[in-house]
Formats: C-alpha cells, structure tokens, sequence
C-alpha cells in the first residue's frame, strides 16, 4: 500500500512525518513516488500532524519524475494556509543543479 493511504494507516495525531522521496538508492529507476499520490499523502499528514508538529520531505528533482513532483511541491507550498503552518526550504546553493532539498513545514495551530 502507498503512502496515500497514511490516514487509515495511523489514527492518532503525530509529532513528525518524514518523506524521501524519489526512488530507492540501487533499484530501479524507473520505479519512484507518484505526484498526485504524493499530494494527496501530505495533505493527510497535514491533518495527522500535532500542533508545532513538523512535516519534512525530502525532494529530488534530478530525475524527470522528481522534476515533475518539485513542480507540484512549488505550486502547494504557495497554497498553504500561514495561519496555520509555516515552511522553509533547506538546500545546497553552491552545487551541481538540481540539488536535492528539504522542505520542512510546522503546524503552528489547528484549524
């Protein structure tokens, strides 16, 4: 089962959610996490996050799918409400581009 099935997975609220996405070091390439249900499984932790609970995923926009899932990532990050959370981005500046980064978002309050 994929990661978009996080909330039927865990019912109780959490501290942290880690992503890493992309594929597995040494395995097939072609084989790697899926834009749109990479979305839909941080929406939910999102909702299974505690107040001041932390979100991170891992983004590695090297690869064509990864490229493709940065796009979306971009575009959400905009999206979500500052009332509620807060973002950063933590990336490499003085390397080879497209540098992997982590994208770290705080629950700052329930909604």
């Amino acid at each position: 089962r994929g990661h978009q099935f996080m909330a039927e997975a865990v019912t109780e609220t959490v501290s942290a959610v880690i992503f890493n996405l992309g594929y597995l070091p040494g395995q097939d390439k072609l084989i790697t996490t899926e834009v749109t249900t990479t979305l839909l499984a941080i929406e939910q932790s999102l909702v299974l996050l505690k107040e001041s609970g932390v979100l991170l995923i891992v983004v590695y926009p090297g690869h064509e799918q990864g490229r493709i899932e940065q796009e979306a990532l971009d575009q959400w990050i905009k999206q979500v409400d500052t009332r509620l959370y807060r973002s950063l981005r933590y990336q490499f500046e003085n390397t080879a581009a497209p540098a992997p980064y982590v994208l770290a978002v705080e629950k700052l309050k329930t909604s």
